[in-house]
């Protein structure tokens, strides 16, 4: 979970993130804002998305709980935007509780 520990990003907005649904909803997260900008154009303008970044504590705990809310449990990083279903899947609730373990500044190292 060390990708938490620096800015994350994500298309689209907190209430309506960009989505993959190929069986269960997949969120996609990014380490990098150039990484979310190669999505393809056709994706990103036909929901008129833009790149939205989080770097506090506080903020990766309100979108990994709407992403919770709104039935999300996986979350892909990094995902390449021709094959995204190959990225690294990460559980969105162990996100959440690293993020709440830093944000009460509880977590293990």
């Amino acid at each position: 979970m060390v990708h938490l520990d620096g800015p994350i990003y994500y298309l689209g907005a907190l209430e309506r993130p960009l989505l993959i649904q190929t069986g269960p909803p997949l969120a996609l997260l990014f380490t990098s804002c150039d990484i979310a900008r190669q999505f393809p154009s056709v994706v990103t303008d036909l929901g008129n998305l833009e790149v939205q970044q989080i770097q506090d504590w506080r903020g990766k705990e309100e979108f990994l709980k709407a992403l919770v809310l709104q039935g999300i449990e996986i979350y892909l990083l990094d995902p390449n935007p021709h094959q995204p279903l190959r990225a690294a899947r990460h559980a969105v609730r162990a996100a959440l509780i690293y993020v709440q373990s830093h944000k009460k500044q509880t977590a293990c190292l």
